[in-house]
């Protein structure tokens, strides 16, 4: 039954209250939430239950008295309005990699319906939300892992990500937890002595020490060899960062070629040419950043769009740059080449990808091109241990 207004007719006394609190014991008047929150109730009434209700689940109002209950999905985690609205800032904040600060935004604020809380307020849930994730990663860490690092310079700022890597009944087989992502302790310093410091500190946080961890797991630069060899914990190269270095040296003998094609795409990007550009049609020059070779993939793949409309602008700074009859086949060549390569980085992104799959795609490539196995070969320089690489495929191969 609903009003006249076709509104539910709420809950009220003991329905309201036996519906969110569990008496602790018979005969107890102690009463415990659903939200964990516990109250006493003396008597036969429920006026303390429903006042705590009333305050912490105006959702109840959405309830209807008289439909079956279930039918109304009563029975989901509930939680106290301080906690859901908590809840609702961090995960706002964090998925939409908003500022902390944001909380306190004027503009959030009216349009949300989030209660308002301050930065500190926040932070202070921020960290205590860190400890109690830390305290249930150092009981789900296991005595053995392997430690996935990498590092990277925002601003003036270098941060470092420590990822543990261990077994697991999951379809992947696998489970990866992040350990750390935050800058070194010692920030005066970049050197390996000090990314060891650093990496013995955040085992500590979770009980373990460097006898736990089996393998040590990132891109193969100077510093993180000599971070690994004084660790004393092998090292597993990162394979995406291999197979970069060589299509870096595949990139090197096309140079002349992408140089004559940046080019172009900057005396595009130009105020003038961009303009009459825009008037022919909406594609946009790209150009290369040398550190991603897929904005290279991308810059030559955009040049064959834009190329017809070349000729038509009617500007000599372009038209000295247009390329021959040669060097468009030879784009057309690279693009091809490009994309096989491509399809090779977007299956070492499989997660499900071990370490012997690597080694039969890296092996099909040394085949096709000349000179890979300097780069992707099994006793390749850029493997600080090849021994133990081999090792660890042999038994995959064998499983």
């Amino acid at each position: 039954m609903t009003n006249d207004n076709n509104q539910p007719s709420p809950l009220r006394g003991k329905q309201l209250a036996e519906l969110y609190f569990t008496r602790t014991s018979p005969e107890s008047t102690l009463w415990l939430c659903k939200c964990g929150k516990r109250r006493t109730q003396n008597g036969t009434g429920y006026t303390n239950l429903t006042s705590h209700i009333e305050r912490e689940h105006p959702e109840y109002l959405t309830y209807d008295a008289t439909a079956p209950i279930s039918q109304q999905n009563l029975f989901m985690p509930l939680f106290s309005r301080n906690v859901r609205n908590v809840y609702g800032w961090l995960t706002w904040i964090t998925s939409s990699l908003l500022p902390f600060n944001f909380c306190e935004n004027e503009m959030a604020r009216r349009y949300s319906n989030l209660g308002p809380i301050s930065n500190k307020t926040l932070m202070k849930w921020m960290h205590q939300m860190c400890r109690w994730l830390e305290a249930k990663l150092k009981k789900t860490l296991p005595e053995s892992f392997a430690c996935v690092f990498d590092a990277w310079t925002c601003g003036s700022t270098h941060y470092v990500a420590v990822f543990a890597s261990f077994p697991s009944d999951s379809l992947r087989g696998y489970e990866k937890v992040l350990l750390a992502l935050s800058p070194m302790n010692d920030e005066d310093s970049l050197s390996a002595a000090a990314f060891l410091d650093f990496f013995d500190f955040v085992l500590d946080v979770y009980g373990k020490q460097r006898r736990n961890v089996v393998a040590l797991i990132g891109n193969n630069c100077a510093t993180n060899r000599a971070f690994t060899r004084l660790a004393g914990i092998p090292m597993v190269c990162c394979a995406s960062h291999r197979f970069n270095l060589f299509v870096g040296d595949v990139l090197a003998d096309y140079e002349d070629l992408l140089c004559a094609v940046h080019a172009i795409m900057k005396k595009l990007s130009n105020i003038i040419p961009a303009a009459k550009l825009r008037r022919m049609t909406p594609l946009c020059p790209k150009q290369r950043n040398k550190t991603r070779w897929s904005s290279s993939v991308a810059m030559l793949a955009r040049y064959v769009e834009l190329k017809p409309f070349l000729p038509q602008l009617g500007i000599d700074d372009i038209d000295m740059l247009l390329l021959n009859s040669r060097q468009d086949r030879d784009v057309d060549l690279l693009i091809a080449q490009l994309t096989d390569l491509n399809s090779v980085t977007l299956a070492l992104q499989d997660e499900s990808l071990t370490l012997a799959d690597v080694r039969m795609l890296f092996d099909e490539v040394v085949v096709q091109y000349s000179g890979a196995e300097v780069r992707l070969g099994p006793d390749a320089s850029v493997v600080e241990d090849p021994t133990f690489e081999s090792g660890v495929v042999k038994v995959l191969q064998h499983m």
